[in-house]
């Protein structure tokens, strides 16, 4: 049984699920482009083994619809797979895949990492969504409660598996044992937030909260380092400066010298920088208002350290062990958040070393090996079930999309 595995760019998350998938199921990867259209990725898709890219020179959004066609076709009918898993309903790799499959009487599979509360639901968009999916012969979801998404929307739960979104625990842990970066306790430590500067990320309320957390009972000496970038940089910067916190590009051992309540912007990193960002941390924060899952609470908790984590964010309820191996928190609550900064900045370092090591027991069975046996088992649930037929609508529906 051969499987495509379709995503828009292989970033290191898609390509340590591929590489999980070795010896468990035969997969080829399939990228829209050799590179993101969200993330500045540092690879070089077209010599990768095991992957072939419909666009070889950019961007899956770079190429008109009829081009992107023609060449998915023609990749498709040369991989000759058993099963197609595609990413998710919406994005035009995964509808002209799946218009593909349905014409070949090829299975599908559909990845996901939505919610039913991670945007405002529409009674017709549900509508539309529910026949995309009805073409599809199983799932592979995040964790539980994208499987219940799924559900509502038709997916028997026979046909519904999770693991979709995992990185490589192995590879940050490893990492992280090697890191030589600065120290690894006391004065060392420091608040970690990483990902795109946008509304969704909530990082004025992480600055408002890091400030109240520096006006706190004995004044908080932790800096915040903030690794990621994007469109809100300059008004963070700005925000971080209006509260009197020191504003410092880099990282903290890039600098010379000690700034007070210094918030640190260290711009987007490579994912061979971050084990040793993850080593000088002392603590995870990921406070977004809307997240389908959040990789990077995967990639801290196997990194060793504590999580401080929204409760909006898909991978709450499945990974975080609330006061074991980390907190919740309602993601409009500065003081809430600020209150847990201070109260794991003023742990013993060995009791914040055991909850890291408690995410680490938890972490452990969300790797690649869950990735495969669950794209294993949707692949399996496909073929038994048998490809869906699409009816006169349905096509109506995945071409007006693919013309968006």
């Amino acid at each position: 049984m051969r499987v495509a595995m379709l995503f828009d760019s292989f970033g290191p998350y898609h390509l340590a699920r591929l590489r999980g998938c070795g010896g468990v199921v035969e997969v080829q990867g399939v990228a829209g482009g050799s590179v993101s259209g969200l993330y500045a990725w540092r690879h070089d898709l077209p010599g990768s083994a095991g992957i072939v890219v419909v666009n070889e020179s950019g961007a899956a959004g770079e190429l008109s619809r009829g081009e992107f066609r023609k060449r998915l076709v023609g990749l498709l009918e040369r991989v000759r797979p058993d099963v197609v898993a595609v990413p998710g309903w919406s994005d035009r790799l995964a509808l002209e895949a799946v218009l593909w499959a349905e014409g070949r009487g090829c299975p599908v599979v559909t990845m996901s990492d939505s919610t039913e509360w991670d945007s405002v639901r529409k009674p017709v968009l549900e509508w539309v969504k529910r026949r995309v999916l009805g073409l599809s012969s199983a799932a592979l979801v995040a964790g539980g409660p994208h499987g219940d998404y799924v559900r509502k929307l038709g997916m028997s739960g026979g046909r519904v598996f999770d693991g979709f979104d995992v990185v490589d625990n192995g590879y940050f842990e490893a990492g992280v044992a090697a890191a030589e970066c600065g120290t690894r306790g006391g004065a060392g430590k420091y608040f970690l937030v990483c990902g795109r500067f946008i509304p969704e990320k909530n990082l004025m309320l992480v600055l408002e909260a890091y400030r109240r957390y520096c006006g706190g009972t004995g004044g908080g000496r932790w800096p915040l380092v903030l690794v990621g970038g994007g469109a809100l940089e300059g008004e963070l910067m700005e925000k971080a400066e209006s509260l009197g916190c020191g504003v410092v590009r880099g990282l903290p051992w890039e600098r010379e010298g000690e700034v007070e309540r210094a918030v640190y912007f260290a711009g987007f990193r490579q994912v061979e920088e971050l084990p040793g960002i993850y080593a000088g941390a002392g603590v995870l924060v990921h406070a977004s208002v809307k997240d389908t899952w959040g990789l990077v609470v995967n990639e801290a908790m196997a990194s060793g350290l504590p999580v401080i984590v929204s409760g909006r964010c898909g991978c709450a309820s499945d990974l975080v062990r609330d006061g074991e191996n980390g907190y919740v928190f309602e993601p409009t609550d500065v003081e809430g958040l600020a209150g847990l900064m201070g109260r794991v900045a003023r742990m013993p370092e060995a009791e914040r070393a055991a909850m890291g090591e408690a995410g680490r027991r938890v972490i452990a069975e969300w790797g690649p090996e869950r990735f495969a046996a669950g794209l294993k088992g949707a692949a399996e649930k496909a073929m038994e079930e048998g490809p869906k037929r699409a009816g006169v609508v349905d096509r109506m529906i995945l071409n007006l999309l693919c013309r968006r």
